[in-house]
């Protein structure tokens, strides 16, 4: 394993946290949206939105959310999830027979892809994009991986060392605003648009950062408001909620600042300032949301539309 594959795989070990279901819901207020607000907030609720789909972590579908023209996503056409290399024959057959899942986009950096290949599902095309590579030769990064390897066998230390050196409160902000990200998602809709009669799934590590990102930029291309999006976005804490309890805990045992708590737990569960915070840089960049997925995306209106009838009912 090359310099970059261990530095990565300690990252990766650092943010493994429990994943379980749990019922108290995590909220955040809305700021408006570049799509055209709906008269009335959404209900979002992670009964209507989670997939019982055994092997696979935090599998969630998107329908159910009324966009601004009164048309609603359809249900279990867009499937978002975590790591689906581990998954038994009998799942996959599961999502290719009761999902008709048509594709599958992998997000993962490539070393993450080559650790754990993607199990195959019947008929369906597998294509990998990756968004995010992190920049090892910036000495911030450089020094967490030093302070890293030094924790040893200490995973919330490991955590703490990446909040220090800011790995998550701009993750998001540097996924949408860098040339690699831009490309992918605009690869990303474009495999989106090729779908013509099945479901489509996407999947990260984790299925909370590049897939949550992924799934907010489909919903707002879909003219669901900012803030169901966010409360989606948010949900994942709901799912992961023992172990952001846990995290929790042992912050506050270690005397952590609120700084540090924040960015730590944004890799048990989800923080979604960081997400807002990002996609209010996409706009003072780009004018709008609509105009970034427009412009850098290559998601033309008549695409859009496509796009609309496609998922929506």
């Amino acid at each position: 394993m090359n310099k970059f594959k261990k530095s990565f795989a300690i990252i990766s070990a650092a943010m493994m946290i429990a994943s379980v279901s749990a019922c108290s819901a995590s909220t955040t207020s809305g700021s408006g949206s570049d799509n055209a607000a709906v008269q009335e907030k959404q209900k979002v609720s992670l009964d209507e939105q989670i997939l019982d789909i055994e092997g696979i972590g935090n599998a969630r579908q998107l329908g159910g959310y009324v966009t601004s023209d009164g048309r609603k996503v359809k249900n279990n056409l867009l499937i978002r999830a975590a790591d689906i290399s581990a998954i038994t024959a009998e799942t996959a057959q599961k999502l290719a027979d009761e999902y008709n899942v048509k594709y599958v986009v992998d997000l993962r950096m490539g070393y993450e892809r080559d650790a754990a290949l993607d199990a195959e599902i019947p008929g369906a095309e597998n294509i990998w994009i990756s968004v995010y590579d992190l920049d090892m030769s910036d000495p911030v990064i450089a020094q967490m991986m030093k302070n890293i390897k030094a924790a040893g066998d200490d995973s919330v230390q490991k955590c703490i060392e990446c909040a220090k050196a800011g790995l998550y409160s701009d993750l998001y902000t540097n996924i949408l605003l860098s040339e690699q990200g831009q490309q992918g998602y605009a690869q990303f809709f474009d495999i989106m648009l090729n779908n013509k009669d099945g479901a489509f799934l996407w999947h990260c590590t984790h299925g909370k950062d590049r897939t949550g990102v992924a799934a907010a930029l489909i919903l707002y291309a879909l003219g669901v408001d900012e803030d169901t999006i966010m409360q989606d976005f948010l949900l994942t804490n709901e799912v992961n909620k023992s172990g952001i309890e846990y995290m929790t805990g042992e912050l506050k045992k270690r005397g952590c600042d609120e700084a540090i708590v924040n960015d730590a737990l944004a890799m048990a569960g989800v923080n979604g300032e960081y997400l807002r915070n990002a996609f209010d840089k996409v706009k003072e960049k780009y004018g709008s949301v609509d105009d970034y997925i427009r412009n850098r995306l290559g998601v033309s209106d008549e695409e859009r539309e496509q796009l609309k009838n496609m998922y929506l009912e």
